[in-house]
């Protein structure tokens, strides 16, 4: 999973940083495709280094060991991906084509802000448990 989100994480930030070339050289003189190419090119940026955030921790032993939070990070990461493709792929192909893909930006958007209470639910799990599992201080008895 971890590779294959690596991969992601690459590809959606070099179609980011294309888009955000094309709205600055080929569209500037269209002030509304070039406000919907700007959006999707930012969106897939910041979701694709989210995306390489999860595939760096997602190995990590406080996540592996309590399979809950596990399970959490790891179904961000899959709205991470689904809401990238459904938010910036439909604002780029309206920018681009002219071509709507009704629902596709409210459900991708969704599952974007999803993505990332799914994050935070992980890490409050991963440190609730953690936290639960540490040793008691040691109390002196004078």
């Amino acid at each position: 999973m971890r590779a294959s989100w690596m991969i992601l994480a690459g590809l959606g930030g070099a179609l980011g940083v294309g888009g955000a070339a094309i709205t600055d050289h080929l569209l500037a003189g269209d002030a509304h495709a070039a406000g919907l190419l700007g959006t999707a090119a930012s969106m897939a940026i910041y979701h694709s280094l989210a995306l390489l955030c999860l595939a760096a921790i997602s190995g990590r032993p406080e996540l592996v060991a309590h399979p809950l939070a596990a399970r959490l990070v790891g179904a961000a990461g899959m709205l991470f991906i689904v809401g990238t493709i459904l938010f910036s792929g439909s604002l780029s192909l309206l920018a681009l084509a002219g071509l709507r893909l009704p629902g596709a930006a409210p459900i991708g958007g969704s599952s974007l802000i999803l993505a990332w209470l799914m994050l935070a639910a992980g890490g409050a799990v991963a440190a609730a448990r953690a936290s639960s599992h540490r040793p008691a201080p040691e109390q002196s008895h004078e």
